[in-house]
């Protein structure tokens, strides 16, 4: 029996793990991320960018007051948006905003020249 929550937290975490394509001009580099550890990198042209991998998470707080009884809730959540910034062996920066979702990815990222580049599901 200890087999099966094993294998929810193994399915849970594979469904994390994501790859994309940034393309450019014809071009197309590998994307690779994973929110459960919350790391993306990208190879392009000899140099591997990578580092973390931020989602907006939302916060909120409720009150209401009827009947002589208070009720008080409380709402964590997050949405498809995340923001990366890589940095590569050398040094240099990629920027990326993107959408998340169900294991693909959709969004762009900017390049040290300011070259823009769209992710796009593989």
């Amino acid at each position: 029996m200890k087999l099966v929550p094993l294998l929810v937290v193994v399915t849970a975490l594979v469904g994390c793990t994501g790859s994309a394509v940034m393309v450019r001009d014809g071009a197309a580099y590998p994307v690779d991320y994973n929110k459960a550890t919350r790391t993306m990198s990208v190879s392009m042209d000899g140099e591997t960018y990578s580092g973390g991998l931020i989602r907006n998470t939302s916060f909120g707080l409720a009150q209401s007051y009827g009947g002589g009884r208070i009720a008080t809730g409380t709402a964590i959540g997050t949405n498809n948006q995340a923001r990366a910034t890589l940095m590569s062996p050398s040094n240099k920066i990629l920027r990326c905003d993107l959408n998340l979702s169900f294991g693909s990815a959709q969004g762009i990222c900017q390049d040290p020249q300011g070259r823009f580049y769209d992710v796009v599901a593989k």
